[in-house]
């Protein structure tokens, strides 16, 4: 097996952990599947890449989604005042009215899925890529 293909192989296989496995339940629960499907290639917001050049073999896990750093990093944010149609009260209907929300800041834990999911997976990329070049060096 050649490294660009043992990298390449990796590489997909951190992407379904991370996809499977970290936000799917271990780490965070699946709501909308906007996080998960920015991790796959090809997506507008996806911050994941393959290349390779000569002189270097790149790829990237990531994802461009606002709230995917807040959930990797922690952190707080500001929430701007605001207003908001009201329908529901309580799990009842009620005549829809406006409601006028304060500004407030919202504070998010640290909950890795990229950087969890990579240490994961490190030692068996770290053998799978040794053992490419093995077998290229043989």
């Amino acid at each position: 097996m050649t490294l660009i293909n043992a990298m390449k192989i990796q590489w997909l296989k951190l992407q379904r952990l991370i996809i499977t496995q970290k936000l799917s339940g271990q780490v965070l629960k699946r709501r909308t599947g906007n996080l998960a499907s920015s991790i796959n290639v090809g997506g507008p917001m996806t911050a994941t890449d393959f290349f390779a050049t000569p002189a270097e073999i790149i790829g990237r896990v990531g994802t461009k989604v606002w709230y995917g750093k807040v959930h990797e990093y922690g952190g707080s944010f500001t929430v701007k005042a605001h207003d908001r149609e009201v329908s529901q009260v309580f799990g009842k209907s009620v005549t829809p009215f406006t409601q006028h929300v304060r500004s407030y800041t919202a504070n998010f834990p640290e909950r890795s899925f990229l950087r969890s999911g990579l240490k994961d997976m490190s030692s068996q990329m770290r053998d799978a890529i040794a053992n490419a070049v093995k077998e290229s060096l043989a």
